[in-house]
């Protein structure tokens, strides 16, 4: 996914695609195990950080909107879940990458 589409799956459970697909987990992650060789997980993790990204960059939508919208649990966890995957805050994240930009 391009961080310019936009984002419309916000499972990032690989028991919620297993069950859309009628398989089970374990199969899933080994089927992508296999014909990829990254895991179901890092799929999904992928998946997510484009969403973030494409909410963080292509719009002007507070870091509460973007967490609500992309069904994490609170704000916190959304923070850390970015700091985790971006290597800094949701604002810094902005910030640095606008600044890239303009530059």
């Amino acid at each position: 996914m391009s961080i310019l589409s936009r984002p419309t799956n916000t499972e990032r459970e690989v028991r919620a695609y297993a069950e859309q697909l009628l398989v089970t987990s374990k199969y899933l992650s080994a089927v992508c195990k296999e014909k990829s060789g990254r895991t179901a997980m890092d799929w999904i993790t992928e998946n997510t950080v484009s969403h973030i990204k494409y909410y963080l960059l292509q719009t002007d939508l507070s870091v509460k909107e973007i967490a609500f919208k992309l069904d994490f649990p609170d704000v916190s966890f959304f923070c850390k879940y970015v700091k985790k995957h971006l290597g800094e805050s949701p604002m810094e994240y902005r910030k640095t990458m606008v600044g890239l930009s303009e530059e």
